[in-house]
C-alpha cells in the first residue's frame, strides 16, 4: 500500500463536501497520476481501527491541484469536524480505496 507523508489539514466550508484536494506530488507518492479520483474513502483515528470500520466507507472526488500547498490537504470544514478536528492526517491507497487516519 502506498501512502503519503502527514499532511496538514486545512478546511473551510467553501470546500465541496464530498472533495478532497491534494497537492500532486502527494498525488504521487500515492500512485496517482490524474487530476481527478472518484474513491471510497474511510477515516480512522488509528489503523488498527480499519477492520471494525470497514463499512464506514465514503464516496469521494480526490483532486490532484497545483494551488494546493505540498504536504497539505483541503476538506470542508463539515468533514473535518466529523474526522475529529485532526491537525495532520496520513491518506493510504490500497489499490481501490484510501484510507485517512489521524498522524501522530
Amino acid at each position: 500500500m502506498k501512502k503519503t507523508q502527514p499532511l496538514e489539514v486545512i478546511h473551510n466550508y467553501s470546500i465541496p463536501a464530498d472533495t478532497i484536494f491534494i497537492e500532486p506530488n502527494d498525488g504521487y507518492e500515492l500512485s496517482l497520476i490524474n487530476t481527478k479520483y472518484n474513491f471510497p474513502l474511510l477515516y480512522v483515528e488509528k489503523l488498527e481501527q480499519i477492520k471494525e470500520s470497514s463499512n464506514g466507507f465514503t464516496s469521494f472526488e480526490l483532486v490532484l491541484d497545483n494551488t494546493c500547498k505540498k504536504s497539505t490537504i483541503r476538506v470542508n470544514t463539515k468533514i473535518w469536524k466529523n474526522w475529529g478536528k485532526p491537525y495532520k492526517v496520513i491518506l493510504i491507497n490500497n489499490g481501490s480505496k484510501i484510507i485517512a487516519h489521524k498522524s501522530e
